[in-house]
This record gives C-alpha cells, structure tokens and sequence, in this order.
C-alpha cells in the first residue's frame, strides 16, 4: 500500500527473499484546490470626478491550485473605468458597476456613484480669489462661512450629488450677494452734503425744512453704523436723497427771489420809461423775457434761474437817465478838423499822426453816445485837439 505524504517522485521496490526486484515510479502530485469565490474589499464605493481609487481582490480559498488571474470590468466607462490591477478612476457624474472575474467565472462587483465636485471646486477658487477689502463685513463674512462648509464637503467621503450641488449653489449665492463696500470718498462726500443741507435750516420755516429734515435724520443714522458695513448703494441713495431735497428748496427761494425781482422790473417797465435810454430800457426788457420764459417753462436748473435773477437786477441797477445837457460843440468842431487832417494825412509825418485815425473814431462814438458824461465828452475832444495839434506836415510832400 502506497501513501502519499507530499509532492515529489519516488520509487517503489519490491523483492524477492531470493533477490528479484521489480519497481514502480511513484510521482506524487498536489491535490487540486479549485477557486470557490472571489471578494473585494469594498461593495459600493464613491468617487469625485478626476479622482482613482483601487480595489483590493480576495481569492477563496488562498490556497486554490487555480489560475489566479483576475479580469477586471466597467459597466459604463464613460462613468468610470477600472485597469487590470483593480484601480477605477472617474471620469464624469453617474454610477457603474466593477466587476472582477476569476478564470473559473467567480465574480464580485462593486458599485461605484462618481460624484461631480467640479463646480464646487470652481466656485471655492473663485471665492477665495475675491478681495473682501471692497464688500462690507457681514456679506463677505457670509461668503467666508458658505467656503468652508463647502470645503467640508468636499472633503467628505459620504457626500451626496445633492450636497455638493447646495453647497455649490450657497457659495455662488454668496458671491452674488457680495455688497460693494463705501468708499471714504465717498462717506465723505455724503457727510459734507449732510453738513450743508443742516445748516440750511435757518434759512426756512419749519414746514419747507420738514422734508429735508427727515432725510438728514436717516443720513445720520446710516452714518453712525460701521463704515465697513455701509453699503455703497445706501451711501449713494443717502447722497441722491439729501441733493434731491436741498436742491428742492434751493430751487423754491431761486424761484421766489426771482419772482420778486420780475415783479420789480415790471413795475419799473410799466412806468414812465421817458427818462431813460432806449438801450438801457431795451437791456431791461430782454432780461425779463429770459426770465419770465424761465419759470412759464418750469425750469428746474437753479444755475440758469439764478443767473436770470442776476442778470434782470443788472439790467435794472443799469437803467441809465437820458442825460441833455451836455455841450458837444467843442467836440463836433475837433471831429470836423479831425476829418479834414484824414483827406491829406498822407501829407503828414507818420510819427506825428499814428493812432490817429483810431483816436477820431473814438471821438466819434462819444459823439452818437446818448449816454456819454461831460467828462468823457472833455477828455476825449481834448486829447483829439492836442493830437491834431502835434501833426506835423513833411515838407518833402
């Protein structure tokens, strides 16, 4: 009776008492151990796009005589694919199936969800990119709360589509809900408006300041709050309300101020205008036609209603009296030498006579002015005289 003990070869012998032999080779094989099943480490497994994971196989029995190849399959590789060492790596959102196969057909699958943390990933970067200097303290400290859950999801092996889909969503929300800080410009630029459109109080009753008043109440209180959470926006609305409101009454006394001087020009206009000249009457009539078409066409542009009022109390302080007692004799008779010296003022030494037609051209518009003084009427026929006087004739001529 043979028994085998372990692999290997041996010889069997038999002999006689008288010394015959006969043999047998005896090669003892191992006895074999078929594969009964395969199993891998993990069933389901979930993976965020762009990222490898491999899968770790057990052959049962270890001790199989078998092949121990192992094929390795995806039931969508477009999800995910899996190489011959049991590695999958995700390639886009969806769920497929790994399966690997002994060479006697043992299987075990795993079923692989590949998350999409893309935009997630995008929407963290762009976050963490944005200069918070510019938004006000609690929008860009929202933002910074949304960062870091999102981060944890990232980060979280047991996070669903759904999760990294809201905290996606929470951090865009936050972005777009950044609020534009107010610049010290412009704090600036509203707090000297504010300080202007106070002191216009003394200058109204109670009831044309009320408006106005409620608005600088509400400017103070934004103000108070912390310059580093005052929206632009509410800074820039403050400014518009407090512009609107004093421009309104600015506005209102233009207009009053401008209906008094109107009132004042007729009254002069429908006087006796006998006395004055017709230039200066003319100057006062045009005057109160800007201003009168001014206010028939509602015009809001305090500029152009207060230079209208200007302009009307000029032309009034400008009205001039026709003055008839001047005596222009003396300077008609220098004007009639004047003209007589231009026939022949070739015949003249250039020295002597240069300006000279310019001198009697002011000579006579002193002459037709219906406004000219005595005085001015003096000077100019004396400084006509003399200049007749100091030409000289060139006696080459």
């Amino acid at each position: 009776k043979v028994t085998a003990l372990k692999e290997g070869s041996t010889t069997i012998t038999v002999t006689t008492t008288n010394g015959k032999e006969a043999t047998c080779k005896v090669t003892v094989t191992k006895k074999p151990v078929p594969i009964e099943s395969v199993s891998l480490n993990k069933t389901t497994l979930t993976l965020k796009t762009g990222v490898a994971e491999t899968l770790v196989a057990t052959i049962n029995p270890s001790e199989t005589t078998d092949d121990t190849t192992l094929t390795w399959k995806s039931s969508n590789e477009e999800v995910a694919t899996v190489d011959s060492q049991g590695k999958v790596t995700a390639l886009k959102a969806g769920s497929t199936t790994i399966t690997v196969t002994t060479v006697n057909g043992k299987e075990a699958t795993c079923e692989v969800t590949v998350l999409n943390a893309t935009a997630l990933e995008d929407a963290i970067d762009r976050a963490e990119a944005i200069d918070g200097s510019t938004y006000t303290v609690d929008s860009y400290s929202a933002l910074q709360t949304v960062i870091v859950s999102g981060k944890v999801v990232l980060e979280s092996a047991t996070a669903t589509q759904d999760d990294i889909d809201l905290a996606t969503e929470a951090i865009v929300t936050a972005i777009d809900n950044l609020v534009e800080k107010a610049s010290q410009d412009l704090l600036a630029t509203l707090t000297a408006k504010l300080d202007e459109c106070k002191a216009m109080e003394s200058n109204y009753t109670s009831e044309e300041f009320a408006q106005l008043k409620a608005i600088i109440v509400e400017v103070e209180a934004l103000l108070k709050t912390d310059p580093n959470n005052i929206a632009a926006a509410d800074a820039l609305a403050a400014l518009e309300k407090l512009t609107e409101a004093s421009d309104a009454l600015y506005l209102s006394s233009a207009l009053k101020e401008l209906g008094i001087t109107v009132e004042e020009a007729k009254k002069i206009l429908n006087g006796d205008l006998s006395e004055y000249t017709e230039a200066s009457v003319t100057a006062l009539k045009n005057a109160l036609q800007t201003a009168e078409d001014l206010i028939n066409a509602g015009s809001k542009n305090i500029e152009l209603i207060r230079q209208a009022n200007e302009d009307l109390k000029s032309a009034i302080d400008n009205l001039k009296e026709i003055t008839t007692d001047v005596n222009k004799s003396s300077l008609k008779s220098a004007i009639a030498l004047g003209d007589c010296m231009m026939e022949n003022i070739d015949k003249y030494r250039p020295a002597t006579v240069e300006g000279f037609e310019e001198l009697l051209q002011r000579a006579k518009d002193v002459n037709s002015s219906e406004t000219a003084t005595q005085d001015e009427i003096n000077r100019i026929t004396e400084e006509l005289i003399i200049a007749i006087l100091n030409a000289r004739l060139d006696p080459s001529k």
